[in-house]
C-alpha cells in the first residue's frame, strides 16, 4: 500500500507542492550564472544591437536587481570598452555611470577607465561626448562621496587626480580649434 493513501488530502497536496517547488528551484538559474551566460554570449555576438541588448540585461541584473554582484562582474563589462562598435562603448560608459551611482566605491576603479577613453585620440566623437556627460554626473557623485569620507585614502586621491586630468582634457577639447 502506498504512503500517499495513508495521508490526508491536504498532506498529499502540500507534499506535491513541495516537490514542484524543489524542481522549479533546480531549473531556475542563479542571477550570477545568468550574468555569466549573458556576458559569454555577448562576446560571441556579431551584431551590435544584440550585444547592447545583452549588456542591458546584465545591467538590469547587476545594477538594479542584485547590486552585490557589481564588484564581481565589473571587469567583465569593462572589457567591452574596447569593442569595435562605438555604440557598445557608449553603452559601457553609461553602465559605468549607473554602477557608480549605485556603488560609490566603484569610482576608484572606473574613473581611470573613463580617463583612458578620453585620452584616446582615435576615439569616436559620440563616445567622447558620452564620457564628458558621464564625467559631469560622476563628478557630483565623487564630491559627495569624498566629503562624506572621514579619511581620504590614496585610492581616492588617485581618483580625484583622474577627475582633474579629465577636466583638463575636456577644457583642451573646448579650447581646440576643431569645432567638432
Amino acid at each position: 500500500m502506498s504512503t500517499n493513501h495513508r495521508r490526508s488530502i491536504a498532506s498529499q497536496f502540500f507534499a506535491e507542492e513541495d516537490s514542484d517547488a524543489s524542481q522549479a528551484n533546480a531549473k531556475q538559474i542563479s542571477t550570477a550564472d545568468k550574468v555569466v551566460e549573458l556576458i559569454n554570449e555577448t562576446q560571441l555576438l556579431p551584431k551590435d544591437s544584440q550585444k547592447i541588448q545583452n549588456l542591458k540585461q546584465v545591467q538590469e541584473l547587476i545594477v538594479n536587481k542584485d547590486p552585490t554582484l557589481l564588484d564581481n562582474f565589473l571587469d567583465e563589462v569593462l572589457q567591452f570598452q574596447n569593442d569595435k562598435s562605438a555604440d557598445v562603448r557608449r553603452f559601457v560608459v553609461g553602465f559605468i555611470e549607473e554602477a557608480c551611482k549605485k556603488d560609490n566605491e566603484l569610482l576608484v576603479t572606473v574613473v581611470m577607465h573613463l580617463n583612458m577613453i578620453l585620452s584616446d585620440p582615435a576615439q569616436n566623437v559620440a563616445v567622447l561626448k558620452r564620457v564628458i556627460l558621464c564625467n559631469a554626473q560622476l563628478y557630483r557623485v565623487a564630491i559627495k562621496w569624498v566629503l562624506k569620507s572621514k579619511i581620504v585614502r590614496e585610492e581616492k586621491e588617485a581618483m580625484w587626480q583622474n577627475f582633474k586630468d579629465m577636466k583638463s582634457k575636456i577644457k583642451a577639447m573646448i579650447d581646440s580649434e576643431n569645432d567638432g
